[in-house]
């Protein structure tokens, strides 16, 4: 089981994750942190670790498993893997983003068309008469009409 986990983990935490891979490594060549920066750490800490315990350690040995434990037993954590936390962390967090384009994508569309519902024409009162003009025509001291609605 360890070893399909390796093998689909392996392309979310590499392939799925190098954005923010690649922004962690430019913000350090600038000495500045950011969230990608925490991710990117995180998330190759658990890979790098879960990668080293199954070639090195125990974790890759036959017959291996890994149960659900709520004690702490003391061993030299070369059986655990962490590969389900880094391929979990990176997805939630590209979804998280995914949401958020689509939301803002979402309010731009709607303010687009809010800003298409303004008024294209003015009606001025000149000389006691209503004329319709541009409202790019419209200048300071002009008076028009409001109507309701």
């Amino acid at each position: 089981w360890q070893w399909l986990s390796l093998t689909l983990a392996a392309p979310v935490v590499v392939y799925a994750g190098w954005p923010f891979h690649r922004a962690a490594w430019t913000n350090l060549k600038h000495g500045a942190a950011t969230m990608d920066t925490l991710i990117s750490v995180g998330t190759s800490a658990a890979f790098l670790w879960s990668v080293w315990a199954l070639f090195f350690g125990t974790a890759g040995m036959t017959g291996m498993t890994h149960p659900f434990e709520l004690t702490i037993a003391r061993t030299d954590g070369a059986g655990n893997i962490y590969l389900e936390a880094a391929a979990g962390v990176t997805a939630f967090i590209l979804a998280g983003r995914w949401f958020e384009a689509r939301s803002k994508r979402k309010a731009g569309a709607a303010l687009r068309a809010l800003m298409e519902l303004g008024a294209k024409e003015v009606t001025l009162l000149r000389d006691g008469r209503e004329v319709t003009v541009p409202t790019a025509e419209l200048q300071v001291g002009d008076r028009f009409v409001v109507r309701p609605g």
